[in-house]
Parts: structure tokens; sequence; C-alpha cells
């Protein structure tokens, strides 16, 4: 009993949870908690109920600079009795790996290291008062610990970027791996008073071994210690280097009392050296406890428990090339959360796993298998990708799929497609209204329309022909130009806008922009020609190269036009549209490029139009608010907050939001996908009965809608109808 104690003394996932024998009486109790790290080998949770702690009204991060590894080491004892929540130990070589990270380099390069260790604090109180004294007594010890430095982040956004950092050292580390290696992550926890020792140990065993681009980092408070590795898995020479290496880590750790797995599981790589670990009595249990609920062996089997003393050395993961755009994923999973198709279909991080796999297939001439992925990537990879690039926000190195799912359309697309795209671009005008108009006919006939094109779908590619369905508003109007002598910004309404009338009874964002400018007094111009014009969105997600580079030229020569080359600032109406137009003018060969400032509607009306316009006396007592994923990217969620509480008392976001996967036309060629996307989302919506819901991208308002059943118009309307502004009377193609 009082070994079991010791053994789970200190973070432990090592082999099974057999601590709940003296933990628990209750036999239920104590098959709850044996499931607990059996990583399917017991049987698997369906689902769990987490209980919450309280979260401290008041916290900062703070940095300490000390000289080795041992004497951050020695410091731990005096600071886990201070007001620290987490405790973070990273060596000189993960500081500057983390200082790599975009939006952290301001705020790490200034550390000068050479063999030096840093700490990461982050200090806890329940007043700004008690916080500076808990960060007083945090610096007290610190000084007393031969440290060079100790700074406190100035603010919360700096906060989030040293976290951020701190939380991709993973991916970052592994980034700078050799194309062709594996990186692999361990995980090993110590009582705290050999921390210092086994850092030291491990960094002599780590330059034997030549691993000499690894790093350590590791939550310190616990003395869980964090490595990672670069390996050949595919050489034997490489493989025979981790094999000895990994005999020397278990002689390391286990020396200093420690546990081979902290927190990630036992899994194959550690299973050999259970025994040594637990001796032959307490493995003796396991064994019985895995015999008694898997008597077969079938549940994830030479995992924890194996007879093969080399499992440890067999199916290891390869890492070989693929396409440039994505070759740099370490398969961190962080992408996962937010991908809108990870209820559908798969996850960026399967979609690389996927191509992988198929690079394997190829490498290995086993033409069968590389067919059969082949076919099923067309949906699982291409077609259910909403090419939203919610995966960058969160992959520390930046990664967007998208950008791998668009290059696997464009040479999937044939030479017609392309041609076809080219002439959309040079008839825009009349492809926006062709389709207008048979979403109009549609409407009217909306069984009829349905059938053909469930049918169509049936003998055709189905993600070629869009579904229709009676929810579908109905076809919007064209677009007319507005002049204006001297106009103070150059608006370019989305042509969405022309495809999808606004709901119904609404007066659409484009005639609410225009009367909210006419009541700020501001001159608003829409070029001639804005018919034929678009940000070119419909065809980049598409892989529709060349018609979007046709599109582009011409929005680069109206827009370098029409803003007298940056003069005067360009304004549109979705957040799709918003980058589209960034993305249209990157790279443009222009001396005063630099000079052209597209602002999305949003922020436009906060900056400029709040400030002219009278303040808002009847606001709508809640609202549901749905931020597109291109507002996240773009970074302007806090202005779209912020005029929305210049509409209702309350906003509601859904703890689910995430991106509604409509993505243009992917809502109505895959609708799965967006289904999947907003299920959650949609019911946190449906619960909250909120007075009005509101988004800022017409063809996302159309898909919260339909998973809603709540009519969604863009933020600007209901601003305009909360000042109580006339529209009805303003006309596209008057003069401003």
């Amino acid at each position: 009993m009082s070994e079991i104690e010791r053994l789970f003394s200190i973070k432990n996932t090592m082999g099974y949870s057999i601590n709940t024998f003296v933990d628990f009486d209750d036999p239920v109790d104590i098959l709850c908690h044996l499931l607990i790290s059996s990583e399917g080998t017991l049987g698997f949770i369906a689902s769990a109920v987490l209980r919450s702690v309280p979260i401290p009204g008041f916290t900062s991060t703070a940095l300490a600079v000390l000289p080795s590894l041992a004497t951050a080491s020695d410091a731990l004892q005096d600071l886990t009795a201070t007001r620290c929540r987490a405790i973070e130990l990273m060596d000189a070589r993960a500081i500057r790996v983390a200082s790599q990270a975009t939006d952290a380099s301001e705020l790490l390069p200034a550390l000068d290291l050479g063999s030096e260790a840093v700490l990461l604090f982050e200090i806890a109180g329940e007043s700004p008062e008690e916080l500076r004294s808990n960060v007083a007594d945090v610096e007290s010890v610190i000084a007393r610990s031969r440290a060079t430095r100790f700074l406190v982040a100035p603010d919360t956004a700096s906060e989030n970027r040293i976290w951020r950092a701190r939380k991709g050292l993973y991916a970052l580390v592994a980034l700078a791996r050799p194309q062709g290696t594996s990186a692999l992550l361990e995980d090993v926890a110590v009582p705290m008073h050999r921390l210092a020792q086994t850092c030291s140990g491990l960094s002599n065993l780590l330059e034997e071994f030549h691993y000499r681009d690894s790093v350590m980092f590791g939550h310190a408070r616990y003395g869980n210690l964090h490595f990672l590795l670069s390996e050949n898995f595919a050489s034997s020479s490489g493989l025979d280097r981790y094999a000895r290496f990994t005999e020397r880590l278990v002689d390391l750790v286990l020396d200093n009392r420690g546990t081979l797995k902290a927190e990630h599981g036992t899994g194959r790589v550690m299973a050999p050296y259970l025994e040594r670990k637990y001796g032959p009595e307490l493995l003796s249990v396991m064994v019985e406890v895995k015999r008694l609920i898997d008597p077969h062996g079938i549940l994830n089997p030479d995992v924890i428990i194996s007879q093969d003393p080399l499992i440890h050395l067999k199916d290891l993961k390869t890492m070989p090339p693929v396409e440039e755009v994505v070759d740099r994923c370490v398969d961190c999973g962080f992408c996962e959360p937010v991908c809108p198709s990870r209820k559908f279909t798969t996850t960026p991080r399967q979609r690389m796993a996927i191509r992988r796999a198929m690079s394997l297939a190829r490498e290995s001439g086993n033409t069968e298998l590389l067919d059969s992925l082949g076919v099923e990537s067309s949906l699982e990879v291409v077609d259910s990708c909403a090419v939203d690039g919610m995966c960058s926000t969160v992959c520390p190195l930046g990664i967007n799929t998208g950008t791998l799912v668009e290059q696997l359309r464009q040479e999937r697309n044939s030479r017609a497609e392309q041609r076809l795209g080219v002439w959309g671009a040079d008839h825009w005008g009349l492809n926006a209204a062709l389709v207008s108009f048979g979403i109009t006919v549609s409407r009217r006939i909306p069984r009829l329309t349905s059938r053909l094109a469930t049918k169509a779908r049936l003998v055709t590619s189905s993600s070629k022909i869009p579904r229709v369905d009676e929810d579908l508003p109905r076809g919007g109007h064209p677009r007319r130009p507005v002049r204006a002598d001297n106009p103070e910004i150059i608006y370019l309404p989305s042509c969405m806008n022309t495809l999808f009338s606004a709901p119904e009874n609404s007066m659409g964002v484009s005639r609410s922009f225009l009367a909210l400018c006419r009541e700020a007094g501001i001159s608003v111009r829409i070029p001639t020609g804005i018919d034929e014009l678009c940000c070119g969105t419909p065809w980049k997600p598409k892989g529709l190269d060349r018609g979007y580079r046709r599109m582009r030229e011409s929005v680069r020569s109206t827009v370098v036009r029409e803003t007298r080359e940056g003069e005067i600032p360009l304004v549109t109406d979705a957040s799709s549209c918003t980058e589209g137009f960034i993305k249209s003018l990157e790279g443009l060969d222009l001396p005063s490029a630099s000079n052209i400032r597209v602002f999305d509607v949003v922020s436009f009306t906060v900056y400029e139009l709040m400030p002219r316009l009278p303040k808002v006396e009847r606001k709508f007592d809640s609202l549901a608010l749905h931020p597109t994923c291109l507002i996240i990217r773009l970074g302007l969620e806090q202005d779209l907050k912020e005029l929305t509480s210049e509409v209702a008392h309350r906003t509601m976001i859904p703890n689910a939001w995430g991106c509604c996967a409509f993505a243009g036309d992917r809502g109505l060629l895959v609708p799965g996908l967006t289904r999947a996307a907003t299920e959650d989302q949609a019911h946190e919506v449906k619960e909250a009965k909120s007075a009005i819901h509101a988004s800022c991208n017409r063809t996302c308002e159309i898909g919260m809608s339909r998973a809603t059943g709540e009519p969604y118009s863009h933020i600007l309307e209901y601003l305009a109808q909360a000042l109580g502004i006339e529209v009805d009377n303003y006309r596209e193609g008057a003069r401003s």
C-alpha cells in the first residue's frame, strides 16, 4: 500500500491507475478510475462530466531568467509556497524557439540566453492589491535564487502571446526537424527535489546521443519534464540510436525514483518497461485487471500490457514528405477543435495523415491502396473542407490546410472547368443575374427544382450540383452605381447580395450602409461597372486559378483607379469580400500600393460612422451573434462586439461557436457539412431565445438561419433600425 502511494505521489500515467484500489472501496468507483489513462485497453469513456473550479479574479504572467536548469529547479521548493497557479520550466533552446513565434517575438528576444533557463509563472490574486503582493512574493523568492532577470508581462495581450508560444513549443520545435524525420515528445516526472539532477542527467544524455536540437520544458511545480527529439525511424541506424537512448533514459528516470510517463500514457513506447517501474507483484495486478476486463485481448492489443520486449521499436510513425504547403505539419492536433468538418468527415490533421498515407503507398508501389485512398479522399479531404482557414488561427506554425485543398481542387479541375472559370470572370454580371434568377424561380416551384437537383446530384458529382431547398432565400437585386463627385469612400457591395436577397421584410446590408452614411454625412461612390466586379472568392477556393487571376486583374485596375491610388479608402460589406480584396491587392506592383486601405463595413462603422451618428436610444433587448470565421482571422472580432453593444443590451455568442461552413456554396454543394458544423451552436441559439440574430456575411447568415430557424441579418441592418433611419426612399443609382 505504501509503495503504491509513493509511486502515485507524483504525476503518473504509467500502466493502470492501481492507486484506485487504495483510494476507493466501491467496485464501481474502482472500475471507473481504472479506465482513466487506460488508453482504450479496458474500454472507452463515452461521456464525462467535468467539475469546474473557481478562476481567480486577477492573474499576472511573469518570467524569471536563471543561470541554469539546476538553479531554476532549486528555486521550486520555495516557489510552490507562493500563489503561483502555474510554474513552467524552459531551457535555453526552448526559449529561442518560443521567441520565433510571430506573436511572442517582441516579448522574448530580449533574453540573451546561453545555458540559462527560464521559469514562467501565472500568479493569482482575488484583488489587484493581493495580486501585487503575490507578485512581490514570487519576485522575492527569485531574487534569492541568483536570477538575472524578472519580467512581468505589461498587459493581457502580452500574457496571451507568451502562453500561446509556450503551448506551441512542441510544434515550433518539431518544425525545425529534418525532412523525413519524426518528432517524438517524451514525458517524465520525478520528485521535485530530484528535478535538478534529472535535468542535468538528461542534458548529458541528449548530448551523448547527438540529439543536440532537443529542447526541455515542463510543468516544474509537479516535477514533470517534457523533451522533444527528432529521429529517422525509417533508417536502421536511427532506430538503433533511439533504442539505446531509451534504455539509458529509463535508467536515469527510475534511478531518480520517477515515472516514465507523467501525462501522456504508457502506449507501446514504455510498455516493455512496466515491470522495471512497478516490479513483478504490482505488474501482475495490472495483468489480472486486463485479463478480467478483456479476456480475449481484443481491446488495443500490445498497448500498456505487452509480452513483446521490442514492441516500442515496431510500427513507429514515419513522416514522408507531402505537398510543400503542409509538409511542416507536425501532427500536434491543435487544429482539430476549430475545424468545421471535424464531426462530418476529417480534420486538418487527418487530411495530412491521408496525404502521407498516399505518399507511402506511392513510394511502396501499393497502387491498390493508393487508388482506394484517392477515391475516399475526394470527399474526406477535398470536397468537405470549408477552406475557412480557422486551422491557421490555432496552428503554432500558421498552417492553413485550406491552401492545400485549393491546390488539390486546382489539380482536379479539368481544362474545360478552368475555361468556364475564365468565362465566368469575364461575364460576371450576367452570371450573377442568371444565378439570382434561378434561385428566385426555385423558390416559386420549390418541390420541382428540389427533385431535379436531387436527381442531378445522383447522376453526376454531387459536389458540383447545389442542393436546392425551400428555405433558401430568393435571388437578390443587381448592384447599381452611386455617383459622387468628391467621395469620402469607395463602396464595393458584395455580389452575394445579388445572388441572395436579404431576409423577408429586411432592408439588406447595402441599403442600410448607404442610409447610415447619408445620416452621418459621408459621401459614397459605388463605381460604374460594379455588377462585373467580385473579390475573387467564388474562384480561389475552388481551385479555378485562371478565372481568379482574370478577376484579380479587373479588381486591381478598378481599385487603383477609383481610390486614386489609395487616397480614398475602400469599404466592402461581407467579411469574406474584405479578405478577398485584401488578397487580390497583395503583390500589386505599384509604388502607392501600400497606401490602399480596405475596410470591412463593421470596422468602418465603428471608427468612422458611429462618432458622427446620433446616440442609439432604442436598443434591442438581446442579440444572438455569429462572428464569421473571416472576422476572427482578420482580427475584427472586437469591432463587431463593440457594434453589437450599440445595438442590443445583451449579446450572446454560443459557447460552441465555430465556422458555420456554408463557405459561399459548400452549404449548397455539401449540405451535411454545414449541418454538422452548426448543430451544437444552433442548439444554444434556440435555447437563448434572443430577440434578434445577427452576423456580417450573407451566406453565413443563410447557414445560421437554416440551422436555427431564426432569421439572421447583417448587424448594420439592426443598427439602422435601432437608430430609426428610413431607407425605403434611398435608391442605389442615385447621387450621394
